[in-house]
């Protein structure tokens, strides 16, 4: 089975894709008979959920997803872990609004 991480979607490098490029792949994605689509659950992919079978959300202790926030922007700036976008520091406080649009506080 397929996985999609939305983060790949939208990002190409340093360049975030436009809306419109953003949709057509996910309506590339959509064509597959199986496949998982991963992400934070960001407000512009809300409408996604209605063509899905099935959800799956982990809810996880607000530690632990701060801790890996920040234990994964680390990592990306060592280079010890790839990234489809630039780990800089807006990125980061990015990161923790997601978590805290989540549900997560």
């Amino acid at each position: 089975m397929r996985v999609f991480h939305l983060d790949n979607i939208v990002h190409e490098g340093e360049r975030n894709r436009t809306d419109k490029e953003v949709f057509e792949s996910i309506e590339c994605i959509f064509k597959n008979e199986c496949f998982i689509i991963e992400d934070t659950l960001r407000e512009r992919f809300i409408p996604l959920l209605d063509k899905v079978d099935k959800i799956i959300y982990l809810d996880l202790p607000k530690n632990l997803l701060k801790y890996r926030i920040i234990k994964r922007y680390v990592k990306q700036k060592l280079r010890l872990e790839k990234s489809t976008y630039r780990p800089s520091l807006q990125m980061l406080k990015q990161m923790f609004i997601w978590q805290k649009m989540a549900g997560v506080n």
